[in-house]
């Protein structure tokens, strides 16, 4: 059973997990034991992404959050299935413009696998 838990949990592991390293145990307990949804949108305010509105994002878009960092937390979720394209999201753009290349690099071998 465990504690009771939201759908912010795992947005904030990720986002940690970035900058502290031990936190992707916590990520990796959340989705695997627990079985976080790996695209679950954060909260319920909606901001307009290009042409879609949608709630404040998946962990994914938490993982690139920093200049630097989020390379395994990104890595996890694509192997667990999240998607980097959800409701028309460019993670890639996301990632360039915070000059993130450690998760260009993966969001690319992750895109040259899947197509």
């Amino acid at each position: 059973m465990g504690a009771p838990h939201g759908p912010r949990e795992l947005h904030l592991a990720v986002k940690e997990s970035s900058r502290f390293r031990p936190h992707m145990d916590m990520v990796r307990f959340l989705v695997d034991e627990i079985g976080c949804d790996v695209n679950q949108l954060d909260g319920d305010e909606y901001f307009n992404y290009g042409h879609t509105n949608m709630a404040i994002g998946p962990p994914l878009w938490w993982a690139i959050q920093d200049s630097k960092g989020g390379e395994a937390a990104v890595q996890f979720l694509l192997e667990r299935g999240a998607d980097p394209c959800l409701n028309g999201m460019d993670l890639s753009k996301d990632a360039e413009e915070r000059g993130n290349q450690g998760v260009l690099a993966v969001l690319q071998e992750w895109k040259n696998g899947n197509t």
